[in-house]
């Protein structure tokens, strides 16, 4: 699936100048098809990997969505939250995603 996302972390906590941070997430999680397969609903957790500030650690992360599916097209909203433990705080983003589901 492509996910075309917008992550607004730490935005009013914390202004990380122009750093980079890097979220590399390894998830289990479920969907589960309602109404004739054409709406959906998900769910996950996992741990993550952030790099920051030349540090990395792991935390805790978990998401949660729902969505749409006509024709092999999925269309969903996506809620996300992560564990950063090095500030002590935890970041959050919603997500647009839009992606072709196919079986193999």
């Amino acid at each position: 699936m492509i996910i075309i996302a917008f992550a607004d972390a730490f935005r009013e906590d914390i202004s990380l100048n122009a750093e980079t941070l890097t979220y590399i997430p390894v998830k289990v999680g479920v969907k589960q098809l309602f109404l004739l397969r054409k709406i959906f609903v998900q769910g996950d957790l996992g741990v993550a990997t952030v790099k920051m500030r030349g540090t990395s650690e792991s935390g805790f992360t978990a998401g949660a969505g729902a969505g749409v599916r006509l024709a092999g097209l999925e269309l969903g909203l996506y809620y996300n939250t992560f564990q950063v433990k090095m500030i002590d705080k935890s970041a959050n983003s919603l997500n647009a995603k839009l992606g072709y589901s196919f079986t193999l």
